[in-house]
């Protein structure tokens, strides 16, 4: 056989060659392609979505991963948890520092205070985390869910409230004149914010009854004189008008509206006054 001939032969069976390799060859996994079983997971994040998707599809959970994310879900994680305290703390210190002009002593008991009030916090996930370890079926999440309500209370409204070392400590660090100083203060900042949660909730109620710019200002005179504002600021605050709103004397309020927009307002009033129970539970009216 000639050599030409040989030769267009052999590069003719290595081009079918090729051509069956690259059609039998398996297709690249797409970069952002989801793990399914026998695959290779893309990065180590898909390989725990995977693995925690199959222990729902088994009833099975993970403790930890479920009290963090409750304890922390208004913050993100303990780490952001703990930035956030230390930026309330950093606050409040500043504030009492500008009203009362306190000593390094007297600011170095606050501090203490507070980290105190931080390590029980943490303290109290840790035990969490110790009582329900590893994986958990549907049953014990339920329970794993109602322990973490506290903890989760707390750091919604905030861990250095009325019933925290760090308010205790300041009640007995401040001298007399500088305790009337701060609480002079904060019923002041109260009360302004109050006004300002009425205005916007009176705003959006204007929405439905139609109110008129004195209608809007009677009203809110008649909250300001004769409810209290909320203990905290918080995304409830029109929740509270509503069913501080829906707690004054029916007859004062009605005078104030003809008769279409007060079937407007009964209404949303009626529909407020069982809030009592869930305000209570958020930390925004006294129990």
């Amino acid at each position: 056989m000639p050599a030409r001939h040989m030769a267009n032969s052999t590069i003719a069976a290595l081009v079918i060659l090729a051509v069956i390799l690259l059609v039998t060859a398996p297709l690249p996994a797409a970069q952002d392609d989801i793990v399914v079983e026998g695959a290779l997971a893309t990065n180590v994040n898909e390989h725990q979505q995977l693995m925690q998707m199959r222990m729902m599809n088994q009833g099975e959970f993970n403790a930890a991963q479920h009290i963090d994310s409750w304890v922390f879900q208004n913050v993100g994680n303990a780490t952001m948890a703990r930035m956030r305290f230390n930026a309330q703390l950093s606050l409040q210190l500043d504030e009492i520092q500008r009203v009362c002009n306190i000593s390094a002593a007297q600011k170095e008991k606050l501090q203490l205070a507070a980290r105190g009030d931080m390590a029980r916090l943490f303290d109290e996930v840790a035990a969490l985390h110790q009582k329900f370890s590893g994986t958990i079926d549907q049953q014990k999440i339920n329970e794993v869910h109602q322990a973490t309500q506290p903890l989760q209370k707390k750091v919604m409204t905030g861990i250095f409230g009325s019933d925290s070392f760090f308010a205790k400590t300041v009640k007995v660090t401040l001298t007399p004149q500088q305790a009337e100083k701060m609480k002079s203060i904060g019923e002041e900042r109260r009360r302004f914010a109050y006004s300002a949660s009425i205005d916007t909730a009176l705003a959006i109620l204007s929405n439905v009854v139609a109110m008129d710019e004195k209608q809007h200002t009677t009203l809110k005179k008649l909250l300001l004189e004769e409810t209290e504002p909320s203990l905290r600021r918080s995304q409830y605050d029109f929740q509270l008008i509503m069913f501080r709103l829906s707690k004054l004397d029916e007859a004062k309020v009605k005078s104030l509206f003809n008769e279409v927009q007060w079937k407007a307002l009964k209404q949303q009033l009626d529909s407020h006054r069982g809030y009592e129970s869930m305000l209570k539970q958020q930390g925004v009216i006294a129990p």
